[in-house]
């Protein structure tokens, strides 16, 4: 990120960048009129040279046309000249757009983060509670089967014995009837599941792409902050570059280099893996 310059009134980094970007908004609204205007000269121009041909011929131009090219020709260039200019300033105004937005595009990203994982949390363990489910039915299921497959054996040997009355009849029944309707729900909660890992996969795909989206803002919202810090010191900053580049030519011009301990960089990598763990709520 580029140390804007320092001004008597101490100015801020944002407030710096804030009004380098108002005095080119200004300027691009000015050039883009003055465009505006070239354009409607040019057009002018382009219909009166037109008018100067000799139409029984064509391509044919007469004495008049060949004096007015030059004309033309200017307001040609005058034109493309502005288009260049505006095109230049709108370069210009992208990163000052770009820097300024950073803590409000930093605040989104922790926002939208934050938002997807809490309905990944609530997703797995809505799965969860399903799971649950599922695994009791398939245990009463399996245990329905079990005592209809008994009780069957048990009448059907009441039978054989010369059991004058069919006996367990009416408890088969309702057995049965439980084990048609806890099979029923089976299938659909295991459907219901089915459809909970798809969105959940989804989510997952989601939050892996937030993550990396709060990680590129939450760098450029820290290179910002240590920019708006380093901003009282630019004088200083300056100085110090201006002094080793007179001894050593080969020094970068418009840079100060640092560095940085190791120990610092390790606890600052920590703590940036510690607040993605936070929000992940581990």
């Amino acid at each position: 990120m580029k140390l804007a310059q320092t001004s008597k009134k101490a100015k801020t980094y944002s407030e710096q960048i804030k009004d380098e970007r108002s005095l080119l908004i200004r300027e691009l609204a000015k050039r883009q009129r003055e465009l505006s205007d070239a354009h409607e000269i040019h057009a002018h121009e382009r219909a009166t040279h037109d008018r100067l041909k000799n139409p029984r011929h064509g391509a044919d131009i007469t004495q008049a046309a060949a004096d007015h090219w030059a004309t033309l020709e200017a307001a040609s260039q005058r034109a493309a000249a502005l288009t260049s200019e505006v095109e230049d300033l709108i370069t210009k105004l992208r990163p000052l757009e770009r820097a300024i937005e950073v803590p409000a595009a930093f605040a989104q990203a922790e926002r939208e983060l934050s938002d997807v994982r809490a309905r990944h949390k609530a997703g797995a363990l809505a799965g969860a509670k399903t799971e649950a489910v599922i695994a009791q039915l398939t245990q009463r299921i399996a245990a329905l089967a079990e005592r209809i497959a008994t009780e069957t054996k048990a009448a059907t040997d009441a039978m054989l014995t010369g059991g004058a009355d069919f006996a367990g009849g009416e408890t088969i029944a309702k057995l049965e009837l439980e084990l048609r309707v806890a099979t029923a729900a089976l299938t659909e909660l295991r459907a219901r599941h089915a459809d909970m890992e798809l969105r959940r996969q989804a989510l997952t795909e989601e939050a892996h792409s937030s993550t990396n989206n709060y990680r590129w803002r939450r760098a450029d919202r820290a290179e910002y902050d240590a920019t708006e810090l380093l901003q009282p010191a630019m004088e200083a900053i300056a100085r110090s570059v201006a002094a080793r580049r007179q001894v050593d030519d080969h020094h970068p011009e418009n840079r100060f280099i640092v560095d940085i301990p190791r120990e610092l960089i390790d606890e600052a990598r920590s703590a940036l893996d510690s607040e993605l763990g936070q929000r992940d709520g581990r």
